[in-house]
C-alpha cells in the first residue's frame, strides 16, 4: 500500500444517511500499480481506466 491509498472507512456517526460502510475489513479497496483504485468493496464497484489513467467504466455487483 502507498502512502496515499485508503485501506477501509469506519463510519462510527450512527446516522444512517451518508456513507454505507457495509464490510468493516482490514482492505476495502484495492488499487493499480498506478494508484488508481480499482475496486471498492462497500459499493460493490469494479473500475477500469485505459493506458493514460483515464475512467473507462465503472460496474457494480449484479449489473
Amino acid at each position: 500500500m502507498r502512502v496515499n491509498q485508503l485501506s477501509s472507512v469506519l463510519n462510527l456517526s450512527g446516522n444512517p444517511i451518508g456513507y454505507n460502510g457495509m464490510l468493516n475489513k482490514v482492505a476495502e479497496y484495492s488499487y493499480a500499480d498506478n494508484s488508481n483504485i480499482t475496486n471498492d468493496g462497500n459499493k460493490g464497484e469494479t473500475i477500469t481506466y485505459n493506458n493514460e489513467a483515464i475512467q473507462l467504466y465503472k460496474s457494480k455487483s449484479g449489473d
